[in-house]
């Protein structure tokens, strides 16, 4: 029997896009790519942010957070994976609420469990498991939180796949892994993927680097590194770029795979892009899809300088794009408010980050942080 499963990336709704929403309700995504998404049997995307009733981000930029009426914008959606570097941000009772608004609006979700309670994947008409799991967690849990979610490194995740792939089921692992900013997945993070693969998972998704990548094979298994940001509001071209996966699965295997092109404009919607960017966007996927093939024999000394070339150009698509939307003046005020960030950048570039698993120095405790309308109005 064939089965055609759709995958998005990271659906942020909060921060701007809730404030704007909340003050005004539009059309988040046009409707030719919710069509895409509907001409699917069953949709998969990765919520970034809980969505909650009564807790707020606290002004904190990098804190998202949703409401609910908001929800009703991604009908089009069957399952979100809450296994991913957000899911935090409103603490446990952020989490509490986010499953609950969920399920209260007809939304299946995955990727959050209770701590007594063994990990189940979701399960798709008895032929395909969907195991959720996430490198990067910005907010430790508290010891006391109930919610816990399976995490990259940890034995459990490789004995989920293999006990679903002997169980006869089609096994893809959607994970929340890579490095921020880059196209290109680190070896570490490569090196967890190949493993999931040889522990029998037949497909691999992955989003969190806000850009859009390219895939690979392993072992015949495809692997596609980086949907990118499907609803966010990045402020560079690249983090408004991503694209929409259908996979056909027929006897256990992929058989066809398409990507639709999707960008976000600078009026918080997620539509279609012109044909030209459409193409380009299909190339430079394709370019680095090459590039990962051609240098798998020494991938991270290939790495070590492709990821100071990223993050150089992650640079440029953000100043060009805060010049278009805010003017250089504007583009200059906000790199300066913003300047620890810049700084820690340049040193990203400066060093070799082959080894480094996560960015968890992205993410510092006693970091500045900004109220949303100081960043995105």
């Amino acid at each position: 029997m064939s089965s055609k499963i759709t995958f998005i990336g990271d659906v942020m709704l909060g921060r701007i896009v809730g404030t704007k929403y909340d003050k005004t309700p539009y059309n988040i995504v046009a409707q030719e790519l919710k069509e895409v998404c509907k001409s699917s049997d069953f949709t998969v995307a990765n919520l970034e942010s809980p969505v909650t009733i009564t807790k707020d981000s606290e002004a904190d930029h990098l804190q998202f957070v949703g409401s609910e009426p908001i929800l009703k914008e991604l009908k089009f959606v069957d399952l979100f994976t809450l296994a991913n570097n957000h899911i935090n941000d409103a603490a446990e009772i952020g989490m509490d609420e986010t499953v609950s608004l969920l399920e209260r609006n007809g939304f299946k979700h995955n990727g959050l469990f209770k701590k007594d309670t063994d990990y189940l994947p979701f399960i798709y008409n008895d032929e395909i498991a969907i195991v959720t799991v996430t490198d990067m967690m910005n907010i430790p849990f508290a010891d006391n939180n109930k919610w816990k979610c399976l995490r990259v490194g940890d034995q459990q995740v490789n004995d989920v796949i293999s006990f679903y792939k002997q169980k006869g089921l089609f096994v893809i692992v959607y994970a929340h892994i890579g490095a921020l900013f880059t196209r290109f997945p680190n070896p570490t993070t490569r090196d967890f993927l190949h493993e999931y693969v040889d522990n029998g998972a037949d497909c691999i998704v992955t989003a969190h680097s806000h850009c859009l990548g390219g895939m690979e094979k392993y072992k015949g298994i495809p692997i596609f590194h980086s949907l990118g940001d499907f609803v966010m509001d990045g402020n560079s071209y690249r983090r408004r770029r991503s694209a929409i996966l259908s996979l056909t699965i027929n006897n256990n295997q992929v058989k066809d795979w398409k990507l639709t092109p999707a960008e976000i404009n600078d009026n918080y919607e997620t539509v279609v892009p012109t044909e030209k960017t459409a193409k380009k966007m299909l190339a430079d996927f394709d370019m680095v899809s090459k590039k990962i093939e051609k240098h798998n024999s020494n991938y991270s000394k290939f790495y070590k300088w492709q990821y100071k070339k990223e993050m150089i150009n992650h640079t440029f698509s953000t100043i060009f794009y805060l010049i278009h939307t805010k003017g250089f003046w504007g583009m200059l005020k906000l790199v300066c408010l913003r300047f620890e960030e810049v700084f820690r950048m340049f040193k990203w570039v400066a060093t070799d980050r082959s080894k480094v698993q996560r960015d968890d120095d992205a993410i510092l405790p006693d970091r500045k942080k900004f109220k949303q309308e100081d960043l995105f109005k």
